[in-house]
């Protein structure tokens, strides 16, 4: 009677974790080809069913993407080692059997949290081609290259990858789970994908954004203040040299040629930006630094024939795009990354291995409108503004000078009849030190 009492109580128990394991497991119903949102419940599970394939497919693949959080997906209702895949981007590959039309699997949270993500199930023939999506090919490996891929990801911008596998003797191909990326974490505080750039990175940049605005309508104009910006750019030495020569001088011929050389980095930076920089001659580091030289080169060459036009040219180009650098502190944008690639790949020895093409995004093509209108606009405004004027502002040094002259020759100046500043400082300094007499008794004269 007890034993009997004993398996009432086990049937009674089975039951009840039955009942729980079902109230906690959510039956989805996934269609071939389909993505699917599905959202997997605290200590629960998803149970996925797959109905009505068709005869000629021969295996399919059922992959589940969230954005940051780990999902399991599991062939068997308690995920093992061997039959479980526990990541961000998971999937589990099915071949089937002869007649088989239906199918199931599980997702589960590792950890108990609810996670959400999306779904999808690819149908395969026996060939191995997918009988309904299509993939974007980024490039083409041969089996002689090397397996190792290097990407450059961008802080805070998704990226899909996705890999496949084509055998040309069996005519067949397969596809890998894709994976995606941010490039940043979603768990830190600090510099993660919703806190990137600081509070002074984003003041520096609104700074050199308005700097931008000035130089791209007006640096031709204020020539002297544009050197000052140089200095920056070369260092303090070569900025104070670089502008001494004019200001002694006066000789523009050097300012314009790194005016020039300024332009033809970010000429060169942009085309090794496109799919050019991509190929693989120029993953060589001496083929590709003789190749970026070269044609920073080439730019001040027309510089030297045209200066004031190259100068008004480089202002505008170099002022909007430093436009494009600020906007960048506020939103994500690949544009920002056209000269930091090149300074990337001269401090890193590996990053020439990393293939730097990404492909445009909405906010990329508003900005390069953006780019475009404020370099025409700053030009133009420029070249009209400056038609009548000299070429170049002239040498302070060479206007004291002529100043200088002026007053000596010119004796109806009233300038000519005034001291020279060291003979008035001399002055004042004997009128501090000078003893003052006492002034005694005075009386007015009567007359």
């Amino acid at each position: 009677m007890s034993r009997l009492w004993m398996v009432c109580v086990e049937l009674v128990l089975l039951s009840c974790l039955g009942l729980v394991r079902l109230q906690n497991e959510i039956p989805v119903v996934f269609a071939l080809g389909m993505f699917q949102n599905v959202s997997i419940p605290v200590n629960g599970s998803v149970e996925v069913n797959v109905s009505r394939i068709p005869a000629e497919v021969a295996f399919v693949t059922l992959q589940f993407h969230t954005q940051h959080r780990n999902a399991t997906t599991s062939y068997t209702r308690v995920p093992v080692y061997g039959s479980s895949v526990t990541t961000v981007d998971s999937g589990l590959l099915f071949p089937l059997l002869p007649a088989q039309s239906t199918l199931s699997c599980f997702l589960l949270t590792p950890n108990g949290d609810s996670v959400a993500g999306i779904g999808a199930i690819l149908p395969y023939s026996s060939t191995g081609i997918s009988a309904h999506s299509a993939v974007c090919q980024l490039m083409t490996l041969s089996s002689r290259d090397k397996t190792v891929v290097s990407f450059n990801s961008i802080p805070g911008q998704g990226v899909i990858y996705s890999i496949i596998v084509r055998d040309p003797v069996q005519n067949s191909s397969a596809s890998y789970v894709p994976v995606h990326t941010y490039a940043c974490s979603f768990t830190s505080t600090l510099d993660g994908c919703t806190t990137l750039g600081r509070t002074s990175t984003k003041v520096f940049f609104t700074i050199t954004g308005l700097a931008g605005l000035l130089v791209c309508f007006l640096g031709h104009r204020f020539f002297k203040c544009v050197r000052l910006a140089l200095t920056a750019l070369i260092g303090v030495v070569g900025g104070v040299i670089l502008v001494m020569t004019w200001w002694r001088f006066g000789s523009v011929m050097a300012c314009v040629v790194v005016a020039g050389l300024i332009l033809g980095f970010l000429i060169s930076s942009i085309i090794f930006h496109t799919p050019l920089g991509d190929l693989s001659v120029f993953h060589n580091d001496v083929v590709f630094w003789v190749t970026f030289s070269c044609f920073v080169l080439v730019v001040p060459l027309f510089f030297i024939r045209w200066p004031r036009e190259g100068n008004i040219i480089t202002c505008g180009v170099v002022g909007a795009y430093m436009v494009v650098l600020a906007v960048n502190a506020y939103t994500y944008t690949s544009l920002s990354y056209i000269t930091l690639d090149v300074l990337k790949r001269f401090l890193n020895d590996d990053f020439s291995r990393a293939f730097i093409s990404v492909p445009l995004q909405n906010i990329d093509f508003i900005l390069i409108s953006v780019w475009v209108i404020l370099a025409m606009s700053g030009i133009v405004l420029q070249l009209y503004r400056e038609r009548s004027r000299p070429f170049f502002p002239p040498s302070p040094y060479v206007l004291w000078c002529q100043e200088r002259e002026r007053r000596k020759t010119n004796v109806l100046d009233p300038s000519h009849h005034t001291p020279s500043l060291p003979a008035r400082l001399l002055a004042r300094v004997r009128q501090l030190t000078r003893h003052q007499e006492p002034a005694g008794e005075r009386t007015p004269l009567l007359l």
